[in-house]
């Protein structure tokens, strides 16, 4: 069965199929049955398999989705999901130019305006823990609908707040039922493109999270300047609006199980026959325990598994640097060159670029750099393993720092300011390959709980990433722009070596892991 993953902002990544985070129980039962079936004859057949057990037949199955419909009609399913993403995202950061207005408005410090880009946070990452079980039991259709649905009403309530406790509660809530296109539509793209297909989609999608906020506050410049800052949320809520029309009535169910779920409901209804059946009709598992576990098991893995707590901390760091961002922006473009709204939404083109840029280090990681790797391993007979993933990493996480410095030192009157534009866009470039590596080596390294560690990442990564904004701009106005962020080029620093440990000694910490996957290669 084709289960679906749970990755965020913030996670962009998408899971094969044969890394499904299965039932720990049930895969003890399989393993005990497999191994007491040992010691009957060989001879022994194969149970018959049931006549009724609705599955696909073959690729002209005309209700398989994946094989019936033409690709550029599977594309315009993709573009449309991916369009959701940034929006979403895009929503995360907008609020940040309007933020000036609202302290004004409602008589609030920037710290409690900040909390606005923290809750948001924080329901963009949650989320997905709650929503993805309930994906696999309905269907991904239903819980993209339900959330756009449920997020309009809480983006219009941001909207016409008049008092911070209300624009708040509207913030969070907004980031948690909108996490759907963060942590379920990875599995549609799994859904919608075989193998030989799946790659560039997969590129167009992990970029939205990142030229999402990228996005936000150009927008949100023009809005607060020229209408109000209410209009940063109406704005989005009117976009979540027009997508949701697509999603209803032109976006169909994709999930397999729930496809032939519908197919065994209509073989019944057609052939008078109430045994045929769909394999999900038959699940034991409720609801509730699939979202329990789903909370359950990212919790036990990030006590229990160091190598992974490290990666999800960087994570955080990593994701707190952008949306640090969208404070120290505002700060330095209007500080240091007095841009208005409008000049300083401009400003954060250098993100979307840095993003766009670093598209192609995918293909260069699988058609370069893994193969190297692969060619080089002579002490493990050239297979493949997953600590090949974090080369690309380990190069990440240098060019963030150059880009921190290069930010934090050029931004002075007397230099141009494209100079901490050029720095904002090497910072994301460096994050985005950076985060590639992450995300690809933390489904590798745990392939059968793989949903599990990608949740457990999300949350920490919303965590961490929501409180820097709190303390960014008393930072920046108790350090000076050059040191603050030089402060944070430091700490970022002090992970460089963590890729290049993982690098080398990753197969013997995966071998003594409860959760990773490892193999004695001879």
């Amino acid at each position: 069965m084709n289960r679906s993953t749970n990755t965020n902002p913030n996670d962009s990544s998408i899971k094969p199929d044969h890394y499904s985070d299965d039932n720990t129980q049930d895969l003890e039962n399989d393993g005990g049955n497999n191994s007491s079936t040992e010691n009957t004859e060989n001879t022994e057949k194969e149970p018959p398999v049931d006549p009724f057990l609705v599955q696909w037949d073959g690729k002209d199955d005309r209700e398989n989705i994946q094989t019936q419909k033409p690709l550029f009609v599977r594309w315009f399913y993709a573009i449309i999901i991916s369009a959701s993403s940034i929006v979403l995202t895009c929503t995360s950061s907008i609020y940040s130019m309007a933020m000036t207005r609202v302290g004004e408005q409602f008589h609030k410090s920037h710290t409690v305006i900040s909390i606005g880009i923290c809750f948001f946070l924080l329901g963009m990452g949650w989320g997905p823990v709650f929503l993805a079980p309930i994906s696999e039991f309905h269907g991904r259709r239903v819980v993209y609908i339900f959330s756009f649905l449920f997020m309009i009403p809480f983006q219009l309530m941001t909207g016409f707040a008049n008092n911070m406790a209300t624009l708040l509660i509207g913030r969070f809530f907004a980031g948690f039922c909108g996490s759907a296109f963060l942590g379920v539509a990875s599995g549609s793209f799994s859904d919608l493109f075989n193998k030989n297909e799946i790659m560039i989609p997969v590129m167009m999608y992990t970029l939205t999270p990142f030229i999402g906020p990228g996005l936000g506050p150009l927008i949100g410049g023009f809005m607060v300047h020229h209408i109000n800052w209410r209009w940063t949320s109406h704005v989005m809520a009117i976009a979540i609006g027009v997508l949701l029309i697509f999603i209803t009535f032109v976006v169909p169910e994709t999930y397999s199980p729930i496809l032939l779920k519908k197919k065994a409901q209509r073989l019944r209804k057609t052939l008078h026959d109430d045994r045929y059946y769909a394999p999900i009709e038959r699940s034991t598992q409720t609801l509730f325990a699939s979202i329990f576990l789903s909370f359950k098991r990212p919790m036990m893995m990030l006590v229990l598994e160091p190598m992974l707590t490290l990666l999800c901390i960087y994570s955080g760091l990593l994701l707190a640097l952008l949306y640090l961002f969208f404070v120290s922006y505002p700060y330095v473009f209007r500080t240091v060159y007095n841009f208005e709204e409008t000049q300083v939404g401009l400003t954060f083109i250098g993100l979307v670029v840095g993003c766009i840029a670093a598209a192609p280090t995918v293909l260069i990681n699988k058609l370069y750099t893994i193969p190297t790797c692969i060619k080089r391993n002579t002490k493990r007979n050239y297979v493949y393993e997953p600590e090949f993933q974090l080369p690309q990493t380990m190069v990440g996480a240098l060019i963030v720092p150059i880009g921190l410095f290069i930010f934090g030192w050029t931004a002075k009157p007397n230099l141009h300011w494209m100079g901490p534009v050029m720095g904002g866009g090497i910072i994301l470039f460096g994050l985005i390959v950076c985060y590639n590596g992450i995300f690809a080596f933390t489904i590798d390294a745990y392939r059968t709980f793989a949903a599990s560690a990608m949740a457990c990442n999300g949350v920490v990564r919303s965590t961490v990433g929501s409180v820097f904004p709190l303390f960014g701009l008393q930072m920046y106005e108790n350090l000076g722009i050059p040191w603050a962020t030089s402060l944070l080029a430091f700490i970022c620093l002090a992970f460089v070596p963590m890729p290049i440990l993982l690098f080398k000694y990753g197969l013997h910490i995966r071998a003594k892991s409860k959760f990773a996957w490892s193999e004695n290669y001879e």
